[in-house]
């Protein structure tokens, strides 16, 4: 399975720092007079203005390649992101729901309509099967109805740890593991050109389009939004930047071997 832009190499990426110091000078002395002949002066009282933060800047009005840099950098700064969408290639479709962390990840994935679920905690890998999964698998095994009950019992909410991985199921985990997927996604996309602003999923944003698709990243911020492919199919939605919890490991008891299932 591979993004519509898909291409090797990388962007290199620089960072978006933005401060903002606001001083206040006290204004306004009041002057007390008594009702005696002598008057006194009060102590002067001081206020200051409210303390305003500054608009950031709108990134818009960068160069194309340099918004589309820093909106690798923006991703990969997060401490976690959820990416959902539908990829749609001539293998099929493929919808998917991502929780990515520096350190872990989940994906949860339909294919062919089956779901299955990854994650990936440092170099170990996890594979939950729905029981939708498992009477699928059954019933290309043309497993009796006793068959599958035992399956189910066995496989059902259960994390497999895969002894040997297929290429279809590595391209599902190389999803599920943040690096490897904003490499992807980031890859060559050649030179992008920038459309007007629009307020894409609520975000004020800004387009950078290249071979048939659309990623749109927010003018404040850089980090991508959505991305769109022309024929409106293929789309990626980019929400809970750094409200993303890093996917833990499976207790023991959870966990079963791979190798004694053929996986």
């Amino acid at each position: 399975m591979s993004f519509p832009w898909i291409r090797g190499g990388a962007w290199a990426g620089t960072a978006l720092l933005a401060t903002a110091l606001i001083a206040c000078d006290p204004v306004g002395n009041t002057i007390t007079t008594s009702t005696t002949p002598s008057t006194t002066a009060a102590a002067p009282a001081s206020s200051r203005t409210p303390s305003t933060t500054p608009a950031p800047p709108d990134l818009s009005t960068l160069p194309a390649a340099t918004l589309l840099a820093r909106a690798r950098t923006a991703a990969s700064a997060a401490s976690g992101l959820r990416v959902k969408g539908l990829l749609v290639d001539d293998t099929g479709d493929l919808r998917l729901d991502l929780q990515l962390t520096k350190s872990s990840g989940q994906g949860a994935f339909l294919v062919a309509g089956t779901p299955v679920t990854y994650r990936v905690i440092g170099k170990d890998v996890y594979m939950l099967m729905s029981e939708a999964t498992i009477r699928a698998m059954a019933k290309t095994e043309k497993a009796s109805a006793a068959e599958i009950r035992a399956m189910l019992s066995v496989l059902k909410n259960k994390w497999i740890k895969p002894s040997k991985i297929d290429e279809d199921g590595q391209s599902l985990i190389d999803l599920t593991k943040r690096d490897t997927f904003l490499q992807g996604f980031f890859g060559d996309i050649g030179h992008p050109a920038k459309t007007g602003k629009k307020v894409v999923d609520g975000v004020t944003s800004v387009g950078l389009r290249a071979q048939g698709a659309t990623l749109w990243v927010d003018v404040r911020t850089a980090r991508p939004v959505r991305f769109q492919n022309d024929a409106g199919r293929d789309f990626l939605t980019f929400t809970q930047y750094g409200k993303v919890a890093a996917p833990k490991a499976p207790k023991p008891d959870q966990i079963l071997d791979g190798k004694d299932f053929g996986f």
